[in-house]
């Protein structure tokens, strides 16, 4: 039960930051679409797995490498996926110029479960 609470408490540190990264660099996107080298530089879609699980996180939208980057860094058990991830849609949400989708195929889907309540509540 506590690798549960610890996962719950790191989701929520992912989208307190998934959130916080648009607050801190409010000019990221316009100075990428304003620099076509650099557009091609910032991943357009980015994956995050959790090791041992068959869940992950996608991201969508320009510089989502950067908010990958801030999930991955945030856990352990987190890391960059290297491809899309082709487990079951679980929830999807836009929220601040990213299209966040959560996926999971293990046996209860907990940690997409928890994952979707968490994006779904983003404000």
């Amino acid at each position: 039960m506590t690798k549960l609470i610890k996962f719950l408490l790191s989701a929520v540190l992912i989208l307190v930051l998934i959130w916080l990264v648009p607050k801190v660099f409010p000019g990221l996107a316009q100075a990428v679409s304003n620099s076509v080298p650099a557009a091609r530089a910032v991943a357009v879609d980015c994956y995050v797995g959790i090791s041992g699980q068959k869940a992950s996180i996608s991201v969508s939208g320009i510089a989502s490498g950067v908010v990958c980057d801030k999930i991955a860094s945030s856990d352990k058990r987190l890391y960059r996926l290297s491809q899309a991830p082709t487990e079951r849609v679980m929830c999807e949400r836009d929220y601040n110029g990213f299209h966040f989708t959560v996926r999971d195929q293990g046996i209860l889907n907990l940690y997409g479960n928890e994952l979707c309540k968490k994006i779904q509540n983003f404000q």
